[in-house]
């Protein structure tokens, strides 16, 4: 029938067959599964029988099923086109890819988010293109009504999940894209996590996209890289000897996660040019616990750029036993381990404290003892002050290091 009227009669019929299908299918299901007595239309009991034959002697049923939904997916209603969709995937027929990918064409975005999910559901490989081209660009776009932007950001997440169940690796840039975009008005937890589905496979490309990445996103990038296990570590590695300063320190920050894998490439990075650099290793080796790391980090209490860090990370690694560092206190260029050890808090490590100060003693030093909150040392800072000519008087400050204060 022509017109809108033979329109609504079509959508009418397909509505029929789909509530038609759900009975037979049910009935169905009761003639497999129970080979009893069912009721009969009217309540009459009788024998069940399938409710649709093959004439090839498999599958009619099935086959129906999909042929009613593929109609409605094509002419019904915004609701029972969505439903359509999400059943299609559900029904995991593979010959619904072709109709499912038209759809993604749908002028309505709740159902191009059904349709999206239902073709990550089923894995066609041929999906990916298409579902790419959908969250090609944002959905705040002059193209998107204002009423539609939230509708379009779902279909859209929809299918930036889908392409990770696909396994899609040629999406992995526009991921990424939204993964580390703070402005991205998609979900960009949902964008990584896609890629963490990807897997392995994805490694190649996120690194690709680390080396050309601006400063402020190499390091959200190259903590993405590390989730992906250890095929990640070579490139991590190479990032740490990249000529770009924000690509070492992302790498770094990154390395931190391997354990001691990345301990050699991280103690020779305590020597880098940049103080970023240097200050993302210690952490990093802070983390990790890494013993081996220890002299190198004590060196760098003597420099101002780097203290805090080697601080951190010497109280991370010495934090059930501040002992080994204690040696360190015997020599002019190494006592500034005082730091660290005042940060820890050791009762046995008091009077070897209180000893360098004695020995190797500064104004820094005495007023750091001074406000560490620990007895002994206040009055050893108080003692060494009136040796050397200072007065104690009131400050305002807070000492740089408080005893135990980890």
């Amino acid at each position: 029938m022509d017109g809108p009227h033979g329109r609504w009669a079509t959508s009418a019929r397909a509505l029929a067959s789909v509530a038609m299908v759900g009975v037979l299918a049910a009935g169905l299901v009761a003639g497999c599964d129970d080979s009893s007595s069912s009721v009969a239309p009217g309540g009459n009991t009788g024998t069940s029988r399938p409710a649709a034959t093959d004439p090839g002697g498999s599958g009619g049923a099935a086959a129906t099923t999909v042929e009613v939904l593929l109609a409605t997916l094509r002419d019904g209603t915004r609701t029972e086109r969505a439903d359509a969709a999400t059943e299609l995937g559900r029904l995991g027929d593979p010959t619904a890819v072709p109709s499912l990918v038209t759809a993604l064409g749908d002028e309505d975005w709740d159902v191009r988010g059904a349709v999206a999910g239902a073709l990550g559901t089923l894995g066609d490989p041929t999906a990916v293109e298409p579902l790419l081209a959908l969250i090609g660009v944002e959905p705040a776009t002059p193209d998107v009504a204002e009423e539609d932007l939230s509708p379009a950001a779902s279909a859209c997440n929809e299918a930036v999940t889908a392409l990770g169940k696909l396994g899609a690796v040629g999406a992995v840039p526009r991921l990424l894209a939204i993964a580390v975009n703070p402005d991205t008005t998609l979900d960009a937890a949902g964008a990584e996590a896609a890629i963490i589905a990807i897997g392995p496979a994805a490694v190649d490309a996120v690194a690709a996209e680390l080396t050309a990445a601006p400063a402020g996103r190499a390091g959200a990038i190259a903590a993405l890289l590390a989730r992906l296990g250890d095929q990640a570590l070579a490139p991590l590695l190479t990032a740490l000897r990249s000529k770009t300063t924000s690509q070492r320190v992302a790498a770094a920050e990154a390395l931190g996660a391997y354990g001691s894998d990345a301990v050699p490439a991280l103690i020779k990075a305590l020597g880098d040019s940049k103080d970023s650099v240097r200050n993302a290793a210690a952490a990093s080796l802070g983390s990790i616990g890494a013993k081996s790391a220890t002299g190198k980090l004590v060196n760098l209490l003597s420099d101002t750029d780097t203290r805090k860090a080697a601080v951190r990370a010497l109280v991370a690694i010495y934090a059930d036993d501040a002992t080994p560092l204690v040696k360190y206190l015997k020599h002019r260029s190494t006592v500034q381990v005082y730091r660290p050890l005042i940060k820890l808090g050791q009762d046995d490590t008091v009077s070897a404290l209180v000893t360098a100060l004695k020995q190797f003693g500064t104004k820094r030093m005495g007023e750091t003892y001074l406000n560490a909150g620990e007895p002994h040392l206040e009055k050893a800072a108080r003692n060494w002050a009136k040796a050397h000519g200072y007065y104690v008087v009131p400050s305002g400050g807070v000492g740089e290091e408080g005893w135990g204060d980890r």
